[in-house]
């Protein structure tokens, strides 16, 4: 929908009105871009991770170690709670959880998320806004304000880092399912910033140009989407540097990541998870190998169409039943094993 027509729109019809014009002109737009039968069996499989019991996880705290964090919106939030729901049961831990919920928040979308994770900090777009934006401004990072402000991705990197709460945040996109044991994740103390490797450079400038430019050695491939890595990595000043450079002019959903290597590959911390946390442009991969796989880009409909339906058939959903039963959180840390 055009800027101007929904301007319009908006000044013309009561909120509710407008909320759910609005809606439905994204759910048509999603419509064509995944096609009618990933969207009927989207709307089949997604919601069937709502019978399962909650999750319950460990207390945010300054002494936490390690703190997941994870980013979803209206149309994705079923599948963030696939994807956080297969990390605790395959990983066995009880890590803090933050959960960032971008744009508008229905009353649905925050009762299932509070009811899945009792003990998770939620995090909306209004009291993101009030906390990064006055950290951005009063430390004069303006044009990481600016972008933060017109690129939703750029969220990603300032507000899982700034709002982290702990040593070390583990970022999980929305769109990735775990299949196996990441013991990556969570049996190490991890002292290197650990990404996944993407199946291609993702970014908005060559290794050649942050090498000349930044003298910064630009490590390949590296996806913040599923990473371990410390705020304490992060130089703001530097960041806020790199928008001067003509590479990052136009808004590009990819600066983010950009900045993520960056900043790592600049401290010299970085390691790659292996090859069995998959991120690939396409097609249907045996998942009972992979510990996890990263529905990024061209394979998203394989979430649906090879992801869900593999845990459904290992009885991922019975499982859950079976495991998740606790109804207090202090026993969470039953769950754990051996981490950290």
């Amino acid at each position: 929908m055009n800027q101007q027509p929904k301007h319009v729109l908006y000044s013309l019809l009561p909120k509710s009105a407008y909320q759910a014009m609005r809606n439905g002109w994204h759910q048509l737009l999603r419509l064509r871009h995944e096609g009618f039968y990933t969207a009927y069996y989207r709307r089949r499989l997604w919601p069937k991770i709502l019978t399962t019991p909650p999750v319950y996880t460990d207390p945010l705290g300054e002494a936490s170690e390690v703190s997941v964090h994870l980013m979803c919106h209206q149309p994705d939030y079923l599948a963030a709670i696939w994807a956080l729901k297969s990390f605790y049961y395959q990983a066995r831990v009880s890590f803090p959880l933050v959960m960032h919920v971008q744009g508008p928040c229905t009353s649905k979308l925050e009762a299932d998320l509070r009811a899945h994770f009792p003990a998770a900090r939620l995090i909306f777009q209004q009291e993101a806004n009030s906390v990064v934006e006055a950290f951005l401004l009063k430390h004069q990072l303006k044009n990481l304000h600016r972008v933060r402000s017109r690129v939703p991705m750029m969220q990603k990197l300032t507000d899982n880092m700034i709002m982290g709460g702990s040593r070390h945040v583990l970022n999980i996109d929305s769109d990735i399912l775990f299949f196996n044991e990441p013991t990556e994740l969570t049996a190490s103390r991890a002292t290197q910033a650990l990404f996944q490797r993407d199946y291609q450079d993702s970014y908005v400038i060559t290794t050649e140009r942050a090498r000349a430019d930044f003298g910064v050695e630009l490590q390949p491939q590296l996806c913040a989407g599923l990473a371990l890595i410390s705020p304490a990595l992060f130089d703001w000043q530097r960041c806020e540097s790199y928008f001067a450079h003509p590479a990052f002019s136009a808004l590009n959903g990819q600066a983010e990541q950009t900045i993520y290597a960056l900043e790592a590959s600049r401290s010299r911390q970085v390691a790659y998870l292996p090859a069995s946390y998959e991120i690939s442009p396409g097609g249907k991969v045996d998942c009972s190998a992979l510990k996890a796989r990263h529905y990024a880009g061209p394979s998203r409909a394989l979430f649906t169409h090879e992801g869900i339906p593999y845990l459904i058939r290992s009885g991922f959903l019975e499982n859950l039943q079976r495991t998740f039963t606790r109804r207090e959180p202090a026993l969470a840390g039953a769950i754990r094993g051996d981490s950290f």
